[in-house]
């Protein structure tokens, strides 16, 4: 028997996961360190943003895109890729967390807040939120 297998089928899913495996090798040493500088973020982002275009819907890729445009400073667009990645996926408290970054950078303080507290909604040990909700109960003046 001949089995003929379709290239452009195979093609796509296969190039997909590369995308996704190569951005990830970039950006990502389990999941609380980011290794890449300013420019493998860019590669990163590149290679993320290829992932997506076969599967919008992996809230994963979402959340290192996040983080990618946050090592450039970019928080308008990490804004997006945090929101989009809860979207897929509301029980991600890194997300609510990195969001909470996000909007803190710039300066939307009450979202901020508000994403730190979801965070710890779900992870009521996540220190790192508790720490940052008390930076900015004292810059407001000890709320």
């Amino acid at each position: 028997m001949i089995i003929v297998f379709s290239l452009p089928r195979l093609y796509s899913p296969l190039k997909a996961f590369i995308d996704q495996r190569m951005a990830r090798c970039l950006c990502m040493n389990g999941i609380n360190a980011t290794l890449y500088t300013d420019d493998k973020a860019q590669i990163a982002i590149y290679f993320l943003s290829r992932s997506l275009s076969y599967n919008y819907h992996d809230w994963e890729t979402h959340f290192l895109l996040g983080m990618a445009y946050s090592q450039l400073k970019d928080y308008p667009n990490a804004k997006k890729a945090y929101l989009e990645c809860l979207r897929l996926n509301l029980g991600y408290a890194r997300a609510y967390y990195n969001l909470g970054n996000a909007y803190y950078y710039l300066k939307e303080y009450d979202n901020a807040l508000q994403n730190y507290r979801d965070c710890i909604r779900i992870d009521d040990g996540f220190g790192q939120a508790y720490n940052n909700i008390n930076v900015i109960n004292k810059m407001r003046g000890g709320e």
